[in-house]
């Protein structure tokens, strides 16, 4: 399945769609996984045909490399929770509500801590103010988790990302 099914797919799934006349757009950020840290990091944002007083939302996903998992969102210490934010948002651009995450499963450790697996997503809705004019602009995000497999963690990894919107008139 090719990223822009997964998304919209994903986007349905978890209920965080945007009004019926905004199409999800691809992926618009990627950051690839590698040897040293195997989880792939991707920003999309919902919506094509994003106005002024509108609201889209952005999704922040993962494609986590078996037999890795990352921390939940609520790990304690000594672990590193897994936490997502907007690190900037233009004038005119405010966050609505908190970041959705998908449940979190059990861990391979025998310790049972909740982990995520697979491809998690969160999804944070954005409200465009009227008076915002046309054009691009540029959300941060930033996404910390630690990697780990039933033998060991990975040094914590704080990936930023930008999301591309372009509001029209």
């Amino acid at each position: 399945m090719n990223r822009f099914a997964a998304l919209i797919a994903l986007l349905v799934i978890v209920g965080c769609t945007t009004p019926a006349k905004h199409e999800p757009e691809e992926v618009i950020t990627l950051k690839p996984g590698t040897a040293a840290d195997p989880v792939e990091v991707w920003v999309g944002v919902g919506g094509t045909g994003i106005r002024t007083g509108d609201t889209f939302a952005v999704t922040v996903g993962l494609d986590i490399a078996q037999p890795f998992e990352i921390q939940d969102r609520h790990a304690r210490p000594p672990a590193i929770a897994t936490t997502v934010e907007f690190t900037s948002l233009p004038p005119g651009f405010h966050a609505v509500g908190q970041w959705s995450a998908p449940p979190p499963v059990r861990s391979l450790w025998p310790d049972g801590h909740s982990v995520y697996v697979g491809q998690p997503a969160f999804v944070r809705k954005v409200r465009v103010d009227k008076k915002v004019k046309p054009g691009e602009y540029e959300i941060g995000c930033s996404i910390r988790y630690q990697a780990c497999n039933d033998r060991y963690c990975l040094p914590p990894i704080t990936c930023d990302l930008p999301a591309v919107v372009n509001v029209k008139q």
